[in-house]
């Protein structure tokens, strides 16, 4: 029987905050209908990307040595290459800095060698290409068996058969923010990091009215 484990991540951002951003679209939209309001309106815009929330890690919790590849946020993922075949052997990511222009590779398993018969498979994302769900299966030894990418413009793969136990794992386009996991003569294990929201300042949102809203 094949278990599915399933993992949605929109952001990470507070009832309050989120109270504030719906307060502030309503009470605009009335005060467009309703001209007379005399309400100071502030939108809420002091928001930031912060990196680094992990997801659940998938697979081995001992196996091989961990790795991360957490990106910057002038960092952008260029190419996955997977080299797979009943299971996933290793995995490699090409990222390029947006500044500089320049690219840096990694790779992650495979230390054994890679046996013959195994297929390479590369992904290459377009500039306005995002991860945007991550699905994949884990064998009985336990290492990672397959893997699909799925962006906001096509999916790629399954790479791998998809044996045991699986899970996915959903973002919302531009939260995605990196891999880690386990790693020796195959991918043992793996994660993923998304991005959150953080609040940098709160403003007050016009008068009274509003404050009941947020706070009610």
């Amino acid at each position: 029987m094949m278990l599915m484990t399933q993992l949605v991540i929109i952001t990470s951002i507070s009832n309050k905050t989120s109270s504030r951003i719906i307060a502030y679209q309503c009470l605009n939209e009335s005060r467009n209908q309703h001209p007379w309001m005399k309400c100071n309106l502030q939108e809420p815009q002091s928001f930031e990307y912060q990196n680094g929330l992990p997801t659940e890690l998938w697979g081995s919790s001992t196996g091989g040595s961990p790795w991360s590849l957490l990106l910057d946020n002038n960092q952008k993922l260029r190419k996955i290459t997977i080299d797979h075949k009943d299971l996933i052997f290793s995995i490699a990511f090409t990222i390029e800095d947006l500044i500089t222009g320049s690219l840096v590779s990694s790779q992650h398993g495979g230390t054994g060698g890679i046996p013959s018969g195994v297929e390479t498979s590369e992904i290459s994302f377009d500039a306005d290409e995002e991860i945007i769900e991550i699905l994949g299966s884990i064998d009985s030894f336990p290492v990672i068996s397959s893997l699909c990418i799925v962006t906001n413009k096509r999916r790629h793969g399954p790479f791998g058969p998809k044996t045991g136990a699986c899970f996915s794992v959903t973002w919302v386009v531009g939260v995605f923010a990196g891999f880690y996991g386990r790693a020796g003569s195959f991918l043992d294990a793996v994660g993923f990091y998304s991005k959150k929201i953080v609040a940098l300042e709160e403003h007050r949102v016009g008068e009274e009215l509003v404050e009941n809203v947020m706070d009610g």
